[in-house]
C-alpha cells in the first residue's frame, strides 16, 4: 500500500534568524538612501533557500513581543547578562514584520510568552493535524520538540550549510533522547539565557547521568548510586535544577491556533511584496518571487555557466585580440599578486557577449605584447572592479591600459556611498544574494617559490570576468538614473588611474634622518620618563591609564575629570586641563606624544620601504569615505604630523629621488570657505575673497567693527574658529568648549556671525529643510551623501544628521575640486611632456617629485592645473612651496 505523503510546515523562529542574518550579512549592506538592511535582506534570503530546500506546503513565523514574560515571574534573573540588541538591529525588526505579513506568512505571538512557546504550540497542534514540520531555529532549545515527525533545521555556523536534526541526530549530538533536553539544561544551566543550572556539572557530566536515568526526579531519587564527586555537586541543588529545567521547558499548549488554510503557500499580497522590494532594493530576490504573477518561483540567480579557452598560442592570441577590438564590451579580471610597491600580473581573463578566455603571463610563450593595441585602445570599451588595481597591473608590465569605461567598485561606491563593496564576490552577495564558488586561488607571496596552477585558475577567474560583464549593464543603468555618468566617467575613473601610478610610484625616505631623529626622541623619551616618576614619587607604567589614574588622582590629589567604567579617565583632553595644575600632566602628554610618533612613524616607516623599489608605496582608498575625500593606508601618509616640531621634523625624511629632484607642494588656501562662499552665494563672503583679503581676518574686523589693520592675533583665532565651525554646524556649546568663551558670549557671537553673513544662515537653513524632504544632500558635482538618520526618534542623531547634511556639500565638495584637479594637472603633465608626476594627495595638497630642470614651468602647470580645476563664483587661490624635503619648504 502507498504510503500518503504528509503536507510540510515550516515554523520560522523570527527572532533567532534575525539576529543570525544580522550578523552573517556584511553590516554596511543598505540601501542607496543608506538605510541598513543586512539583517532583512539575510531573512529574505535563508527564507527562500529554506523554502527551497524543504519545498514546504504551508509556512508560519513567530516573533517575540517586548515585554517580560512568564519565565520572568519564575527567577527575575531570567536573560538578565543579555545585551540589548544593538539599534541597527532593532531598526530593521519592523521591516522584517513588513514583509512577513507581505508573504501572506501569519504570524504568531503572545503576551507573557517567547517565540519559542509559539515553536512548540504550532509543532504539537500540526504533527496532531498529520504535517510533517521542520522548525527553522539556530536555538538548541528546540531539540526537546524534535519527534518523528517533527524535526529542527539549523545550519552549520562555520559554513552555512543546512543541518537537520531528527531524533537520531540529537542523540548523536547529545548523547541524550529529545524529550530529556529540558532535563539537560536543567543540570548544565544555560549562559545565553541565565538560566542557572547546577553549578559543576559540565556537559558530559550531564549527558552520562541521563544516560543512566531518564530525567532529573530519577536521578536525585538515586543519589547514594553517584560517585561521591558527582554526588556533592548535586547535593542541595534540587531545586536550582527543577528551577532551570522549567525555564528551558517550551510550552505547547499556548492560547493560539494553528489554521491550514491560513498558512498555505503562496497568499501574499503580491504589490506589498513589489513595493517593499523595490524600496529595498532587492533586485534579485525581487526576480525570484514570479509566483506573485500566479507562477511558480524561479530558482535563485544562477552563476554564469563559463567554458573558458585557454590562450597560449601567439595564433590564438592574435585571433582573439581582432575578437576583443570588434566587441562591443570586454570586461577583464586580473589574477595578481601584490607586495609593497608591486602588483605582479600572472594572467588576466576576459568576457565578451556569451565567450569567456584566460590569458596566462607567466610561464607562458604568448607575449603581453600581442594585446597591447587593444590594451591601449581607447576606443575599445573596458569594464572591470577596481580599474587601480588594473592599471598598476598593467603598468607594472609597461602597458598604458586605456578605454575602461566602468569600475564596478567605483560605480557601486557613488550609487551607495555607504554601502561600499568590499570585493567583486561581495557586490554579486549584495546584488545577486549568491556566493561566488569555486574561489579563486590565492597566489604565493612575491619572492616565494611556490607557483600558481594555471587550470586551478582558469575558470574562477573567467567566472568573475562574467560576473563583471554582467553586472556592468546593471549598475551603468542605475548611475544613469541617479545622474551620476559624469561623477564616475569625469572625475573617479581618470583619478583611478592617476592614483595607481602614485602608488607604484611611492616616495623616497631618508632612513638616516629617522635613525637620528629615533635617537633623539628615545633620549627625550627616558628623560620624561624620569621627571614624571619625580614628580610621582616613585616609578610605575606611564602607559598603563589605571596606574597613571592612581597616580594623579588617588597619590597627588588632582581634580578627578570624568569616569570610566575601569576607573579614571586619563585621555588627552582631562590632562590638558590639568596642565595648570600640576607639571606632571604637561609631561605626560609629551611623554604620549613623542612614543605615538615613534613607534607609529620614526621606527616604523623604514620597515616599509619596498626592498624592490626602495621607496615607501601607500595605499590611496578612493572609496572610504561618504564626503568623496581620499585616505591613504599602509602607511597612512596623510597623517604625518605637521603642527609640532617634532612631528615636522618626520617631514624631513620625505625627500626628492636624489639631488637633482625637488619636492613641490600645491596648497589650496582656505578652499572650504571659499566652497561655503559659492555655494551660500552670501555678498559679504564673496566679496571678501573676491578682494584678496583674509577671510579670517575680514571676518574678525567686521564682527568687532575694527579697521582690517586693527585685528588682533585672538580677534583672528576667535573668527577662525567660528569660520571653520559653521561649517560643521558647530552649536553655541561646541564654539564655548574650542574658544574658552562663556555660552551666552557664543551664542550673540554665533548670532551677530549669521547677521553678517546672512547668505550662510540661509543656506544652513534650506539644506536642512531639502534633506529632510529628500533624504539626501550633494555636492556641486552630483555626489550624493543619504542620511536616513534624519529620521530617527532620538534627538542627538537626527542633530548628528543635520550637522552632516550642512557640511557634506562642502567638504563634499572639496573633495571634488581636489579630484577634478588632479586629473587636470595629470592632463597637463602629459600635453608639456613633463617628467615630474604627482606622488603624494594629502587634504588640500598635492605633493610632486620634478627634476630642478623643469621646476618652474612645472609648478606653473602645478598651479594652473588646481585654480581651473572647477568654476567658483570666488576665485580658487592656491599657495607654491619647493625644497629638497617635504619639511624645509621655501614659496616660491
Amino acid at each position: 500500500m502507498a504510503t500518503v505523503q504528509r503536507p510540510r510546515l515550516i515554523v520560522l523562529d523570527s527572532m533567532s534568524l534575525i539576529h543570525r542574518a544580522y550578523h552573517a550579512v556584511p553590516r554596511n549592506f543598505a540601501t542607496s538612501s543608506g538605510e541598513l538592511t543586512n539583517a532583512v535582506f539575510g531573512f529574505a534570503n535563508m527564507l527562500l533557500r529554506i523554502v527551497d530546500e524543504i519545498e514546504p506546503d504551508h509556512a508560519v513565523a513567530a516573533f517575540d513581543l517586548p515585554g517580560p514574560t512568564f519565565r520572568d515571574e519564575m527567577y527575575d534573573s531570567y536573560k538578565a547578562n543579555r545585551e540589548a540588541p544593538d539599534d541597527d538591529l532593532i531598526a530593521q525588526f519592523g521591516r522584517v514584520r513588513q514583509l512577513v505579513n507581505a508573504l501572506g506568512i501569519p504570524i504568531f505571538e503572545l503576551p507573557s510568552y517567547e517565540a519559542d512557546d509559539m515553536l512548540g504550540t504550532i509543532a504539537h497542534q500540526a504533527e496532531a493535524s498529520g504535517f510533517d514540520v521542520w522548525l527553522v531555529t539556530g536555538d538548541r532549545d528546540a531539540f526537546q520538540l524534535v519527534t518523528q515527525h517533527v524535526r529542527v533545521l539549523s545550519t552549520n555556523p562555520r559554513t552555512g550549510a543546512p543541518l537537520v536534526y531528527d531524533e537520531d541526530a540529537v542523540v548523536e549530538r547529545w548523547g541524550i533522547r529529545p524529550a530529556q533536553v529540558v532535563d539537560f539544561k536543567g543540570l548544565l544551566g544555560d549562559t545565553s539565557d541565565n538560566i542557572p543550572g547546577v553549578r559543576g556539572v559540565g556537559e558530559k557530566t550531564a549527558s552520562a547521568l541521563l544516560s543512566t536515568y531518564k530525567d532529573i526526579d530519577e536521578i536525585y531519587a538515586n543519589l547514594d548510586e553517584l560517585k561521591p564527586a558527582v554526588r556533592r555537586r548535586l547535593e542541595g541543588q534540587q531545586e536550582v535544577a527543577q528551577l532551570s529545567r522549567n525555564l528551558a521547558t517550551i510550552v505547547c499548549d499556548v492560547p493560539v491556533q494553528f489554521e491550514p488554510q491560513k498558512a498555505k503557500l503562496w497568499q501574499p499580497d503580491a504589490e506589498a511584496v513589489r513595493s517593499l522590494f523595490q524600496e529595498l532594493e532587492f533586485r534579485n530576490l525581487a526576480d525570484r518571487l514570479t509566483f506573485l504573477d500566479g507562477s511558480e518561483p524561479e530558482p535563485a540567480f544562477v552563476l554564469p555557466s563559463v567554458a573558458p579557452k585557454i590562450i597560449d598560442d601567439p595564433d590564438e592570441a592574435r585571433s582573439l585580440v581582432q575578437q576583443l577590438m570588434d566587441a562591443e564590451q570586454v570586461a577583464i579580471f586580473p589574477c595578481v599578486r601584490a607586495s609593497t610597491g608591486e602588483v605582479d600580473l600572472l594572467g588576466f581573463a576576459v568576457a565578451w557577449t556569451d565567450e569567456t578566455a584566460y590569458i596566462p603571463i607567466t610561464n607562458s610563450s604568448v607575449s603581453l605584447d600581442e594585446f597591447r593595441p587593444w590594451l591601449e585602445a581607447k576606443d575599445s570599451s573596458k569594464v572591470t572592479f577596481d580599474s587601480k588595481l588594473l592599471y598598476r597591473a598593467f603598468f607594472n608590465r609597461g602597458i598604458s591600459l586605456s578605454g575602461v569605461i566602468n569600475d564596478l567598485f567605483l560605480a557601486a561606491y557613488i550609487a551607495t556611498p555607504s554601502a561600499t563593496p568590499k570585493s567583486l564576490e561581495d557586490l554579486v552577495f549584495r546584488r545577486c544574494g549568491v556566493e561566488v564558488e569555486p574561489e579563486l586561488p590565492q597566489p604565493p607571496p612575491v619572492g616565494s617559490f611556490g607557483q600558481l596552477n594555471t587550470g586551478d585558475v582558469v575558470h574562477p577567474a573567467a567566472l568573475r570576468a562574467s560576473l563583471v560583464l554582467l553586472l556592468a549593464q546593471e549598475l551603468e543603468v542605475q548611475i544613469v538614473g541617479l545622474k551620476l555618468t559624469s561623477l564616475l566617467q569625469q572625475m573617479e575613473l581618470p583619478v583611478a588611474r592617476i592614483l595607481g601610478d602614485m602608488e607604484l610610484r611611492g616616495i623616497t625616505l631618508d632612513g638616516e634622518v629617522l635613525r637620528k631623529l629615533s635617537l633623539s626622541m628615545t633620549k627625550e623619551i627616558h628623560e620624561l620618563e624620569s621627571e614624571i616618576h619625580g614628580d610621582a614619587g616613585r616609578e610605575f607604567n606611564i602607559n598603563s591609564p589605571k596606574q597613571l589614574g592612581s597616580v594623579l588622582f588617588d597619590e597627588l590629589g588632582l581634580p578627578v575629570g570624568r569616569k570610566t567604567k575601569t576607573g579614571y579617565s586619563t585621555a588627552s583632553g582631562v590632562l590638558e586641563e590639568l596642565v595648570e595644575v600640576h607639571p606632571i600632566a604637561s609631561r605626560v602628554l609629551k611623554f604620549r606624544e613623542l612614543s605615538k610618533l615613534r613607534s607609529t612613524y620614526v621606527d616604523a616607516l623604514p620597515g616599509l620601504v619596498s626592498p624592490i623599489t626602495g621607496r615607501v608605496h601607500t595605499t590611496f582608498n578612493q572609496a572610504g569615505t561618504t564626503t568623496g575625500r581620499l585616505s591613504s593606508s599602509s602607511p597612512n601618509l596623510q597623517n604625518i604630523p605637521i603642527r609640532t616640531a617634532r612631528g615636522r621634523e618626520i617631514r624631513q625624511a620625505f625627500v626628492g629621488r636624489d639631488k637633482d629632484w625637488s619636492l613641490l607642494a600645491v596648497d589650496y588656501s582656505q578652499i572650504d570657505l571659499r566652497v561655503l562662499a559659492h555655494i551660500s552665494e552670501d555678498p559679504g563672503m564673496c566679496q571678501a575673497f573676491t578682494d584678496g583679503h583674509d577671510i579670517h581676518s575680514a571676518t574678525a574686523a567686521r564682527l568687532h567693527n575694527v579697521s582690517l589693520d586693527q585685528v588682533t592675533d585672538e580677534m583672528r583665532r576667535l573668527a577662525k574658529t567660528t569660520n571653520f565651525g559653521i561649517v560643521y554646524g558647530i552649536s553655541a556649546r561646541g564654539l564655548a568648549s574650542q574658544t574658552g568663551l562663556s555660552f551666552k558670549e557664543s551664542e550673540a557671537f554665533i548670532e551677530n556671525y549669521f547677521a553678517m553673513y546672512p547668505g550662510v544662515k540661509a543656506y544652513m537653513d534650506a539644506t536642512i529643510e531639502e534633506a529632510h524632504n529628500r533624504g539626501y544632500v550633494e555636492t556641486l558635482f552630483n555626489r550624493r551623501r543619504y542620511l536616513p538618520e534624519l529620521k530617527s526618534r532620538a534627538f542627538n542623531e537626527r542633530a548628528a544628521a543635520e550637522r552632516m547634511a550642512i557640511n557634506m556639500p562642502i567638504q563634499g565638495t572639496t573633495a571634488d575640486i581636489m579630484k577634478m584637479a588632479m586629473v587636470r594637472v595629470d592632463e597637463a603633465i602629459t600635453v608639456e611632456n613633463l617628467s615630474g608626476r604627482m606622488i603624494l594627495q594629502v587634504h588640500d595638497d598635492l605633493l610632486f617629485e620634478v627634476p630642478s630642470s623643469e621646476l618652474k614651468q612645472f609648478s606653473r602647470v602645478a598651479c594652473n592645473g588646481m585654480t581651473s580645476a572647477v568654476d567658483l563664483r570666488i576665485p580658487l587661490v592656491v599657495d607654491a612651496k619647493v625644497g629638497p624635503n617635504w619639511r624645509d619648504m621655501k614659496e616660491l
